[in-house]
């Protein structure tokens, strides 16, 4: 069986050309890992609905607890007075000096 990656097709078709866009046609092995756990997921709900509300529940504390560890590495891993040693926090510059302006705009989109 080979890796699970959004490189190894199992059925590659012609690509499709759209403008400047190359869209590739057929299906990998990461594709059939995703169809495959859906339809897990989807036979666990129809077949007994208290099961599936636990797989849900137990998705739903995973997340949970995976974005307090976020928000606690991010707590733990920060300078407390970081801000207040930034002589000019709202201005940032590249390592050469000149202004990142339009870093906003490109953040924005």
């Amino acid at each position: 069986m080979p890796a699970i990656s959004t490189t190894n097709w199992l059925c590659r078709g012609p690509d499709l050309h759209v403008g400047t866009m190359t869209i590739p046609v057929g299906i990998n092995t990461a594709q059939v890992v995703g169809i495959v756990v859906i339809a897990l997921l989807t036979a666990n709900n129809c077949i007994n609905l208290n099961a599936g509300k636990r797989v849900q529940n137990v998705f739903t504390v995973a997340k949970a607890l995976s974005l307090l560890l976020i928000i606690g590495v991010g707590f733990a891993a920060s300078q407390p007075d970081a801000a207040l040693r930034e002589s000019d926090l709202f201005s940032p510059t590249t390592s050469t000096g000149e202004p990142l302006v339009g870093l906003a705009l490109f953040a924005a989109f």
